[in-house]
């Protein structure tokens, strides 16, 4: 299995309102920017499945740009946990 999390900068809402221009639009180069929490999410429940089953992650990251994590899982998988009941 193969799993790929896209992560990128975001303007930081906190300091979005304090940065917008005379339009109305956000001025992003003078905007702080923070990983959006949705990436930080994926990426860490990415992380825990390499954690379960084994695997290898790999990054590709450019500053400012943002970053691929490639995660590879075995093939076969054993579960984790308890299976969920059948729903009648």
């Amino acid at each position: 299995m193969h799993i790929v999390v896209l992560t990128k900068p975001v303007p930081d809402p906190a300091a979005a309102a304090e940065r917008l221009g005379p339009d109305m639009r956000l001025d992003r180069a003078a905007s702080p920017a923070v990983v959006n929490g949705n990436d930080e999410y994926a990426l860490e429940a990415a992380l825990k499945l390499v954690e379960a089953h084994g695997g290898e992650v790999t990054v590709q990251s450019e500053p400012g740009k943002g970053s691929v994590f490639s995660i590879r899982l075995p093939a076969e998988m054993e579960p984790v946990g308890e299976p969920e009941a059948a729903h009648a």
